[in-house]
């Protein structure tokens, strides 16, 4: 008899334990306006890793394993994909800690692709940056993946210049029993992100 109720602790146990650390995945749809900047001026913003620590603070450090880009955005060369052509990757390796528990630490491996849509040349909207994001958290790995459009908005009766709006649609992993915190975290994260990013655009 205790060799069942062992077993059945044991069980319950691993289970319980298999549900907690089970991955789920979530996504987000974001959406910023960022006035008196082109979609060209933040794409080439955003291409530059050193330009993404000053934007979001919580990146400690980082180094750039390797990158390849084409000569200009109009070298026939260039990787397409699709309707898009691949300008420029690199691969990084950065450390930040969290939002609201700045004592703890991670390392992040990261890949960014930058694009630029030949069908949407005209109206603009044409720049896209795509990155892959692999966070060693307790022994696995969680992904995030994410897709960012800079697309140009007209001057409006509050502000006579074009600006851009940036689309984003953002995916990540995160263990059950931390999804309410990682989504916290997520969108603490994105708000001091975007405010950053609004600050450019006002100076």
């Amino acid at each position: 008899m205790d060799k069942i109720k062992i077993f059945v602790i044991l069980f319950f146990t691993l289970f319980l334990y298999w549900i907690l650390m089970k991955k789920h995945k979530y996504k987000h749809h974001l959406e910023l306006q960022v006035n008196n900047l082109q979609p060209h001026s933040l794409w080439v913003l955003f291409a530059d890793f050193e330009n993404i620590q000053k934007i979001n603070p919580t990146i400690i450090s980082y180094q750039i394993l390797s990158e390849s880009e084409s000569e200009s955005e109009s070298d026939q060369s260039s990787t397409h994909i699709g309707s898009t052509t691949l300008i420029r990757e690199y691969t990084v390796i950065y450390t930040e800690h969290l939002v609201y528990f700045s004592f703890i630490f991670h390392e992040t491996k990261a890949k960014y692709r930058l694009f630029i849509d030949n069908q949407l040349i005209i109206t603009s909207s044409s720049y896209i940056i795509g990155s892959n994001h692999e966070t060693q958290v307790f022994g696995t790995t969680l992904h995030t993946n994410e897709i960012m459009l800079f697309s140009s908005t007209p001057p409006s009766t509050t502000n006579s210049e074009y600006g851009t709006l940036i689309l984003s649609t953002v995916e990540y992993d995160c263990y059950f029993f931390l999804s309410y915190y990682c989504q916290y975290e997520f969108l603490s994260q994105r708000e001091i992100i975007h405010k950053n990013i609004q600050l450019i655009g006002k100076g």
